[in-house]
């Protein structure tokens, strides 16, 4: 979030987006860092309210998260290099409620982390399951 890097400008495959092809470029150089630290975690919780508590703790540590659950995925190296051929997207058209949940989590204060997922958890039914961690 917010670094600054610099690309040769040649596209190395492709994403779709809302029907939109984005083209992606491998990075040669990070020219500068930005201030927040990515932390992925897994939980479970039981709706989608839980994930607003969530979202109400983390803000109070100026630090924001994406549900990655359908979102990122592994794909072939043809496809990462390319544009993702139907089979690797019938994941992302599963619409079905699932309670394990992919977390990418932005803080400029990792350090408090941890207690705000402590709150979180003692708030609501949730639970961490995985903290890649700090």
């Amino acid at each position: 979030m917010n670094d600054i890097v610099l690309h040769d400008g040649a596209a190395n495959g492709y994403r779709k987006f809302n029907n939109q092809d984005f083209p992606v470029f491998d990075v040669l150089q990070l020219m500068k860092k930005s201030g927040y630290k990515t932390i992925a975690i897994k939980v479970k919780i039981s709706n989608d309210k839980d994930l607003d508590i969530l979202k109400e703790l983390l803000s109070k540590i100026n630090s924001k998260f994406e549900d990655w659950t359908s979102t990122v995925r592994t794909i072939c190296k043809q496809c990462s290099e390319g544009k993702p051929h139907e089979q690797h997207d019938h994941d992302l058209k599963n619409n079905q409620w699932q309670p394990e949940r992919f977390l990418g989590i932005a803080t400029k204060q990792p350090e408090l982390l941890n207690d705000k997922l402590h709150q979180w958890q003692n708030k609501t039914i949730s639970e961490v399951l995985d903290f890649g961690g700090l």
